[in-house]
């Protein structure tokens, strides 16, 4: 059935059009034609704004409805594709609108200054732990100034979480969810998500890093040169997804290793060749000294902070059990992973890239986990492991699992030892159940699902075409 009539969808379309050239025309006299003081005493940023990002954050709110518009009134648009588009159009406005309330970005200046660092050939800030890909590409930005570079890096993250939301349902439906089903886990996941706002919050890149591992796992195996070249990309933006490449080692793909190291020296030439191997050095040497450069917080849920933090309260030396503890771990989610490959706990072995995709849930785990740092927005990481864990608990495993999502996901963030450790808890939660049904996964739960979101779709659809009579 149509959504609209055209008369009214072209209307719809018009008055979208003429209101935004009307602005646009406006803003464009304003501050950029002849000098008009009429114009100008009309714009002021007000308390708490910056007005670099509330301009941007209007254009995006405005190109949101156009596309979600342009959307709805287009071809055969049923109730449920209108409900989808209207969920995705929210969940984007919510997380503009969110984000149009900072008015500052704890760990965009580390990245500015790192680019500054690089165009200088000075070492790069202590604090930046990242390979040199990111501070390169904003190397570009620095003589319009750090407003200008914001904007960019602001935008960016809000594109790559619409973008994790869009792709982050085709990567669950290759673990046996439904269309419908996941659509709807991810926007439930997506609309009360603190790793999500601490992450735009700090101007972090971890949705660019999710997106890479996503597009990875999505084109596996069927576009083996994209899927390498996408976890390449993350991992030359943050080091730590490099760890996932171990599941493509287990099922010994050489094809898929091969342009997977091929891409990581091909990318790696980028800053090699316009700032020399300097910035790598300094990559290591930063690493070496991360604990000074960042002291004990106790919004660290890294095993490291936990530890100290222990040590710190009372007076026993457990910070020389940081070590064991993380190989301990670490040997963990390797096991882990080798089962669920093994016994195809989460996707059954004729399944296309069946191996990779058992495997990536513990590894994710240990990605994170196993980090000197863990800070509060690096579990978004984490999501997919949560949301894929769950296709195969029984519902008495529901209780245990709420509660660890609830401390990872839903907590907000504090500094109180050591109840602000929720977030190493819930990992170390989420293992034990995946440990406890790799053996006996429960796969009912999961069909069950499907059937009853099927279900449901067809009593609402049904319900719309009798009120339509």
């Amino acid at each position: 059935m149509r959504w609209l009539d055209k008369p009214v969808a072209v209307r719809a379309l018009g008055a979208w059009l003429l209101i935004g050239s009307g602005a646009a025309l406006q803003a464009w006299l304003t501050w950029f034609g002849p000098r008009n003081d009429l114009l100008v005493q009309l714009a002021e940023a007000g308390p708490g704004s910056d007005p670099y990002l509330t301009a941007t954050a209007v254009v995006l709110a405005w190109l949101t409805l156009g596309v979600a518009l342009a959307i709805l009134t287009s071809g055969a648009m049923t109730l449920r594709k209108a409900s989808v588009v209207l969920a995705y159009g929210a969940i984007t406005l919510l997380y503009i609108n969110v984000m149009r309330e900072r008015v500052g970005y704890g760990d965009f200046a580390d990245y500015y200054n790192a680019a500054v660092n690089l165009l200088n050939g000075t070492p790069m800030p202590q604090r930046y732990l990242y390979p040199p890909l990111w501070a390169t590409l904003l190397t570009p930005l620095v003589p319009s100034g750090p407003e200008a570079t914001l904007v960019l890096v602001w935008t960016l993250n809000l594109v790559s979480t619409v973008a994790v939301l869009l792709v982050l349902p085709r990567v669950l439906e290759r673990y046996g969810l439904s269309r419908p089903l996941a659509i709807t886990v991810t926007l439930l996941f997506g609309a009360v998500n603190v790793p999500i706002l601490r992450t735009l919050s700090y101007a972090q890149i971890n949705m660019e890093v999710l997106l890479g591992i996503l597009l990875a796992l999505h084109w596996y195996p069927r576009n083996r040169f994209l899927s390498a070249l996408a976890l390449a990309i993350a991992v030359h933006l943050k080091l730590s997804p490099i760890a996932l490449a171990m599941a493509f080692l287990w099922v010994r793909d050489r094809e898929w290793l091969a342009l997977f190291a091929v891409w990581l020296l091909a990318i790696a030439v980028v800053p090699a060749g316009a700032f020399g191997l300097g910035p790598y050095a300094d990559l290591v040497h930063n690493l070496q000294t991360i604990e000074r450069a960042n002291g004990l917080i106790f919004r660290d849920n890294s095993i490291d902070s936990f530890l100290r933090g222990t040590s710190l309260a009372t007076g026993i030396g457990a910070y020389l059990l940081i070590w064991p503890a993380k190989a301990v771990l670490a040997a963990v989610c390797l096991a882990l992973a080798v089962i669920h490959v093994r016994r195809r706990t989460f996707v059954r072995a004729e399944a296309p890239g069946a191996a990779v995709l058992n495997a990536i849930p513990a590894l994710m785990v240990l990605m994170v986990m196993v980090a000197p740092l863990v800070w509060e927005h690096h579990p978004v990481l984490l999501g997919l492991s949560y949301i894929v864990v769950a296709t195969v608990l029984r519902p008495g495993d529901f209780v245990l699992f709420g509660f660890a999502y609830f401390l990872e996901f839903l907590t907000p963030t504090f500094d109180f030892f050591p109840w602000s450790y929720g977030r190493l808890i819930s990992p170390l939660i989420l293992l034990a159940l995946a440990w406890q049904r790799a053996a006996d996964p429960y796969r009912e739960g999961l069909s069950r699902a499907n059937r009853l979101i099927v279900e449901t779709e067809e009593s609402v659809s049904d319900c719309a075409r009798t009120q339509s009579l």
